[in-house]
């Protein structure tokens, strides 16, 4: 298992935050094709198709493989990326980011686009598109103006403008939690449970629950990396949303307690709801 997050950007250049023209339609799906614990969405940019990891644990908005990028005709560099966040070692490489004429999330187009170039090893990219069949990440850069509902089961993922005009779709209901969001790690909460309150970060990226050691060690909870820990009462203001079983992962870098990943995807259906910062649980 291996994570990795992004650094900063560089050259003035900020963060995407992108939204679709005024004219489109207000609501779009995409088909999510499910990997053993991956889910992946087609885009298009500048009329070119490219399946990516749907991965709202990142704060950007879309990156490619630099064998993508390399087919794109019309885009201009903009800036750079530097930095990153690794368990295997700091990641120090520059990297471009590039404005794109268009792309496209189903019937979204966004002008104007950002795409920044991946970060990955060489055997890594060979490895995740020969398993995954993936050639980049779609984070949350694309998905702040939206409600977006992540349905496993549907395997569909949806975007809707509803939640800018306070309107709420029929899944962003049940129980309710406000979100928290950072530049590099996407979106996360605050959750009740048995061992006391911990901050998770929802990310699909991650391919399972996990709870970090340090947090399980300062609850006097003696687990080894790899070690699984059940939890049987995990609450969202109040409401139960549990129970979920964690992995155990050494890592006391990030500054939070665990991933919210595949397990809980692959049973819940997930509203985050941007426009009014709060995420939703139908279970």
């Amino acid at each position: 298992m291996r994570f990795v997050r992004f650094g900063k950007i560089f050259l003035g250049f900020v963060v995407c935050s992108c939204a679709a023209n005024s004219s489109e339609p207000t609501s779009t799906s995409l088909p999510i094709r499910l990997t053993e614990t991956e889910p992946v969405v087609r885009v298009e940019v500048n009329g070119r198709s490219y399946d990516v990891l749907l991965d709202v644990g990142i704060g950007y908005g879309l990156s490619l493989f630099p064998e993508q990028l390399e087919q794109i005709r019309g885009k201009t560099q903009v800036g750079t990326r530097s930095g990153g966040i690794s368990m295997d070692e700091p990641i120090e490489t520059v990297r471009p980011v590039y404005e794109v004429d268009v792309v496209q999330l189903g019937e979204f187009r966004f002008e104007k686009a950002i795409v920044e170039t991946d970060f990955h090893s060489d055997e890594f990219r060979e490895s995740f598109t020969e398993r995954v069949g993936a050639v980049g990440f779609l984070g949350i850069g694309y998905l702040r103006d939206y409600q977006v509902v992540i349905d496993y089961a549907d395997q569909r993922v949806t975007l809707d403008s509803a939640g800018a005009s306070g309107d709420q779709k029929s899944e962003c209901s049940g129980a309710a939690v406000p979100l928290i969001q950072g530049q590099d790690w996407g979106i996360a909460t605050k959750l009740v449970t048995e061992i006391g309150e911990v901050d998770l970060v929802w990310d699909t990226g991650a391919p399972m629950n996990v709870l970090f050691r340090k947090r399980t060690a300062a609850s006097g909870i003696d687990k080894a990396e790899g070690d699984k820990l059940s939890l049987s009462s995990i609450q969202a203001r109040g409401q139960e949303i549990g129970p979920a079983t964690f992995e155990i992962l050494d890592w006391g870098m990030p500054p939070f307690d665990g991933f919210i990943g595949h397990d809980f995807f692959a049973e819940n259906v997930v509203c985050i709801d941007f426009p009014n910062q709060t995420l939703f649980v139908q279970q």
